[in-house]
């Protein structure tokens, strides 16, 4: 049996599904107009109200943001200018910020963000959830670490158009998502009066991971975006090997011949298929 990860189901856990499912479905019926002024309202309700739901400060979390630091060592120098999307309560922010000139951290929601960490090269700054607040061609390496997932389908494209602009030539954008082959990875499916879709054989988020992408997917949107070169990994906790595009291919297409309820969750494929992506301009 492929092994999943477990979650203890309450009352309160149910609330902030349904919560979750409903404020997703306002997300995915909105103008995209609407929708950049939704994603910082919504993200704020939802913290206010399940404030167990933010970010945390804790060990686990700075452990993680050391692991992923570690990886984007190879993409670094001290001259370089970054920018993390979405970056929460700004663990890997910080755990990378020594390494570079200066780190940007770029949020909708300013609930819940790091902005208390005494970092001087840190600086927090607010997006609508497409636009980078930055001058074109002045960012070396942008991140994106379980964000992608969490944008509208139909915003995604110009989302990393505006990525491509701000990075300079030869600059990286560094995407880590989770695929939608052993999804969903939000709150989806926990529960039977909150039903989790299969599509063309895959279970579909249906809380606020509005897509979930498989390599493939996202190999083509990049492309699509005008990124010229892109680098696909597999590993976890620090250990990461490149594999070729084509190679991803194939494993997903592997993958695919497991039946989704075996996939669903399964914390075994999570090094195999989980989405980390390197496009460069």
């Amino acid at each position: 049996m492929l092994k999943r990860a477990e979650v203890k189901l309450t009352d309160r856990v149910h609330d902030q599904c349904a919560f979750e499912t409903a404020i997703a479905h306002k997300l995915r019926v909105a103008a995209q107009n609407d929708r950049m002024q939704l994603y910082g309202e919504v993200y704020n309700e939802y913290g206010e109200k399940f404030p167990e739901s933010l970010p945390k400060d804790s060990t686990d979390a700075e452990r993680n943001a050391r692991y992923e630091a570690a990886f984007l060592r190879r993409f670094v120098t001290p001259e370089t200018v970054v920018a993390e999307i979405g970056p929460g309560r700004c663990h890997l922010s910080v755990a990378i910020a020594p390494l570079v000139a200066k780190i940007y951290g770029v949020d909708v929601s300013d609930v819940g963000a790091g902005a208390d960490k005494a970092v001087p090269n840190f600086e927090l700054r607010q997006t609508d959830g497409i636009h980078m607040p930055f001058d074109s061609d002045s960012v070396d390496l942008v991140i994106s670490n379980q964000l992608m997932e969490h944008l509208h389908p139909d915003d995604a494209y110009d989302q990393l158009r505006e990525i491509y602009r701000v990075l300079r030539e030869g600059g990286n954008y560094i995407c880590v998502t989770p695929s939608r082959l052993n999804g969903p990875h939000d709150c989806s499916a926990y529960f039977e009066d909150l039903p989790c879709p299969v599509q063309a054989g895959d279970y579909m988020a249906n809380g606020l991971h509005l897509k979930e992408y498989s390599t493939r997917e996202l190999l083509v949107l990049f492309n699509a975006a005008g990124f010229k070169r892109m680098q696909t990994f597999i590993g976890a906790r620090a250990r990461y090997v490149s594999v070729p595009p084509s190679a991803m291919n194939w494993i997903e297409t592997a993958v695919r011949l497991i039946p989704a309820r075996r996939r669903k969750r399964s914390s075994l494929l999570g090094a195999i298929l989980g989405n980390r992506v390197c496009a460069t301009k």
